[in-house]
């Protein structure tokens, strides 16, 4: 698991490209996405805003040959550690 900062530029092209799907996730910070590739879901991360901080929030299960089949327990553990974690940050 990683939390990081995320820097304005890098979280606005993070959410523009078009090589990546981005989800709103309600209830996490101000504001949340959930990015994933576009094709298969697969390396999902949890990018969310609270004040005027921006951070990214990512959980690997395992990346190896199984491609985007832990996808969904990334995104599930990303989500239940932001939850946790956005109340106590602040900008």
């Amino acid at each position: 698991m990683a939390l990081r900062l995320v820097d304005e530029t890098a979280y606005a092209r993070t959410v523009a490209s078009p090589d990546l799907k981005v989800q709103p996730v309600p209830g996490i910070g101000d504001s949340a996405v959930l990015v994933s590739a576009k094709e298969d879901g697969r390396n999902p991360e949890l990018l969310f805003t609270v004040g005027g901080a921006r951070y990214g929030i990512e959980a690997v299960a395992d990346r190896g040959e199984l491609g985007a089949a832990n996808a969904p327990a990334e995104v599930a553990a990303e989500q239940a550690l932001a939850r946790l974690a956005a109340p106590r940050l602040h900008s």
